[in-house]
C-alpha cells in the first residue's frame, strides 16, 4: 500500500509545487516539511491545503461511490489563516 507521502510527491511534481512553496503554505520550515515527508506525518489540514495547491481535493468516498464529501480549505481553515499562509 502506498503512503500518503507518495501521492503527495506525485501531485506536487505534476503541479510544479516546490517543497519551499508547500512548506510556506502550511506554515513550517522546509526542513520540517521534508521531515513530514520522510515520516509520512501530515495533519488533515496540511493535506487539504497541499492538495488544493496542486489542484486536487481531499474527499471521503463511500465504498459504493454514491456519497462523496469533498474536504476543502474553506471548510477547515479560517480565511485569516489562509491569507496569512499565502502572504508569508
Amino acid at each position: 500500500m502506498k503512503k500518503i507521502t507518495t501521492y503527495l510527491k506525485e501531485i506536487m511534481n505534476k503541479a510544479n509545487v516546490s517543497a519551499q512553496e508547500a512548506s510556506s503554505c502550511i506554515g513550517v520550515s522546509v526542513g520540517t516539511f521534508r521531515n513530514k515527508l520522510s515520516q509520512d506525518r501530515f495533519s488533515v489540514d496540511d493535506l487539504i491545503i497541499l492538495a488544493e495547491m496542486c489542484n486536487y481535493h481531499l474527499a471521503f468516498i463511500s465504498s459504493d461511490n454514491k456519497n462523496i464529501e469533498l474536504l476543502d480549505v474553506s471548510s477547515y481553515i479560517s480565511d485569516d489563516d489562509i491569507r496569512k499562509n499565502i502572504e508569508e
